[in-house]
């Protein structure tokens, strides 16, 4: 799905999600959400402790479901503020440094 956003391609045709997978897609929503959403007015950068946090949180997930919640949050049908989007794009930064304990998600 992230691909996808990144190609601008249309992602892959839905297939049929089971109850739990719903349920771990929507708490990784909210983990990501919660993340990129409720930051300090004067320094909207996370910390590398708020960094460690959030992939501590998020172990487990399956990268599709975290790759999702990031293109959410990139969305702009989030509404128009950049701080959110800020910090989700701090995540995919995380995923693509070697030493970092981000998930690969493409």
């Amino acid at each position: 799905e992230f691909s996808a956003f990144v190609a601008g391609t249309p992602p892959k045709a839905q297939k049929k999600v089971s109850k739990r997978a719903k349920r771990h897609m929507d708490e990784a929503g909210e983990i990501v959400a919660s993340f990129c959403e409720e930051f300090h007015p004067a320094r909207v950068e996370p910390t590398a402790d708020e960094m460690a946090a959030f992939w501590d949180r998020c172990y487990g997930f399956k990268s599709a479901h975290l790759s999702a919640a990031i293109v959410d949050q990139l969305s702009l049908q989030n509404g128009a503020e950049w701080q959110p989007r800020l910090r989700a794009l701090c995540l995919l930064e995380q995923c693509f440094d070697e030493n970092s304990k981000a998930p690969r998600l493409v």
